[in-house]
């Protein structure tokens, strides 16, 4: 009786063991999956980041953010908000804006207007902290439909801020 008592439990040591490495291997192949998942899901937000495009750009205490990039007959206008975030007494101005079309079509715009006065100038003399601005720019004469601008490069100045450029690429066109 006592051997096979003995047996017994000498079955139960090695069916513990058995299933402890058994769960060891689970664990092994499951943080393995949990790695890869990860991995894949960072090249996911990379990915979908590259094919966003950035529609916000912060420099030197400014931030732009593109709303709303469309065409309308000739004329491709992009609306936006630019909000000042630093300290003390700022201007803000827009000065000379490029957008550059897959082809490599270079046009020029010389105006910002606020959002509800299109063909107005945008000149915040002094511009209060967290607050956004709307503005509107009107690039003419483009010639074909424009799918999506490879750059749309705005620049700004005012008081500090000598020509800071924004340069915004990959942004999509809505016609």
């Amino acid at each position: 009786m006592r051997n096979y008592l003995a047996l017994i439990i000498l079955f139960l040591f090695a069916l513990r063991a058995s299933a402890q490495t058994d769960l060891a291997k689970e664990l092994k192949i499951v943080k393995g999956q949990l790695q890869e998942q990860m991995q894949r899901n960072d090249y996911l937000k990379n990915a979908l980041a590259l094919r966003e495009g950035a529609q916000e750009l912060t420099a030197d205490d400014i931030t732009i953010k593109l709303t709303r990039v469309y065409m309308k007959e000739s004329k491709v206008c992009v609306e936006g908000l630019v909000k000042y975030i630093g300290d003390g007494d700022q201007v803000i101005q827009f000065s000379d804006q490029d957008l550059v079309d897959p082809k490599g079509n270079l046009y020029k715009s010389y105006n910002a207007g606020p959002l509800n006065e299109p063909t107005g100038t945008l000149h915040i003399a002094h511009a209060v902290k967290d607050i956004n601005y709307g503005f509107i720019i009107i690039f003419d004469e483009i010639k074909e439909k424009v799918p999506d601008i490879s750059l749309l490069s705005l620049r700004l100045i005012g008081r500090g801020a000598s020509g800071i450029p924004f340069n915004f690429k990959g942004v999509p066109v809505k016609w």
